[in-house]
């Protein structure tokens, strides 16, 4: 079901580590699940716990948010069950990947208080409250977008409708076993959630991506519950009409922000028509090589490849022999035609451009006489 979204399809075409950070919070979270009802958390488990979490926590800093936030309410289930010995171990083993994760990676606490984006994150956290209502809609509608192909609506009054029909009834629909496993999925889910919306640079699903799975997963497996009222083959043939609803309403609706097929199609063809050339890639001060990796697919086949900070503009314009050229292929970051014009004007073999297109966060333009 989940492969079937438009979100997974969208983010599987952003070469980034936002799926990687998705596979290790449900991992996780499937982790947790499995040994709830258990009595006796095993050295088997605090490993794998160990494991996963350090893993997380080297993908993304995200990650390291939503463990934090499920381990809370792990722990609080714990000592509810007054396992008070598995929760000293399970202290021990969130301290011990959390160490090992910075002996592994030490420059892991620089990047989350003094990179760009801590910086961004820990101002926008100490920010106002009067617009973060309108940007948490905003969230919400990106998620209900990609996930739920903006009939969450219609679900979440689904699940209040079969609610009421279901209070009628003598026996409880979810166990207090079930109950305590929706809270583990879904408390954490919704808190990492409601921080992230304070805390993104900006308005884009990828933030949301680690809860996506554990999200989609908790409240089609709520609904299957409710359909409890439905001999089973009816409940299953409810089920798939809502997924097949879903999914297929998402994928029309999807913006395809990531995957510009058309252009993408036409940047790669050019590229393997045109393997004698030289290709610039110019990219922004603050990305450093962030523009290369997206880039890849497209230039990979040029004859050779010269990378270009925005601000050492200078040492291409007059240090470089590919100014010589006669013609060139040169990426931009993002919509700067300026950058462009100014490297033209100092080709004397070159004095026009075409614009072949644009593929995620650069211009692609082919300069020639």
């Amino acid at each position: 079901m989940f492969v079937l979204t438009s979100g997974m399809y969208s983010l599987a075409a952003f070469f980034r580590m936002y799926i990687m950070a998705m596979f290790w919070c449900t991992l996780l979270t499937y982790l947790l699940l499995h040994h709830l009802e258990k009595e006796k958390l095993t050295k088997k488990f605090f490993l794998q716990f160990a494991l996963i979490v350090t893993a997380g926590a080297l993908t993304h800093y995200h990650c390291i948010l939503y463990e934090v936030l499920i381990s809370v309410v792990f722990c609080l289930i714990l000592i509810r069950k007054r396992s008070y010995s598995d929760l000293l171990k399970y202290i021990l083993a969130s301290a011990v990947s959390g160490i090992s994760t910075v002996l592994l990676f030490p420059p892991i606490i620089q990047h989350l208080l003094t990179s760009r984006r801590g910086k961004e994150a820990f101002a926008n956290l100490s920010s106002s409250f009067s617009g973060y209502p309108q940007r948490a809609i905003e969230y919400l509608r990106l998620a209900d977008t990609y996930l739920f192909g903006r009939l969450l609506v219609v679900i979440l009054a689904g699940i209040l409708l079969l609610l009421m029909l279901q209070s009628r009834r003598k026996t409880p629909v979810v166990a207090a076993e079930q109950k305590e496993k929706y809270i583990l999925a879904l408390v954490p889910t919704l808190l990492y959630f409601l921080f992230i919306c304070k805390t993104a640079p900006y308005l884009d699903h990828r933030y949301m991506t680690p809860i996506y799975a554990v999200l989609l997963t908790a409240v089609f497996a709520f609904l299957f519950d409710l359909l409890c009222c439905f001999e089973n083959k009816k409940r299953i043939f409810l089920m798939i009409l809502v997924i097949l609803a879903v999914c297929g309403n998402g994928l029309r609706l999807n913006d395809w922000k990531y995957l510009r097929y058309k252009e993408t199609h036409r940047l790669t063809e050019f590229a393997e028509n045109n393997r004698d050339l030289d290709c610039v890639l110019i990219y922004p001060v603050e990305r450093l090589y962030g523009n290369a990796h997206a880039a890849f697919s497209i230039i990979k086949d040029y004859r050779s490849i010269t990378f270009v900070r925005e601000d050492h503009l200078e040492e291409l314009l007059y240090g470089s022999e590919l100014i010589d050229k006669q013609e060139l292929v040169l990426l931009v970051p993002g919509r700067k035609t300026e950058i462009m014009e100014e490297v033209l004007k100092h080709c004397p073999k070159m004095n026009d451009s075409t614009r072949l297109g644009m593929y995620i966060y650069s211009t692609v333009y082919h300069l020639h006489p």
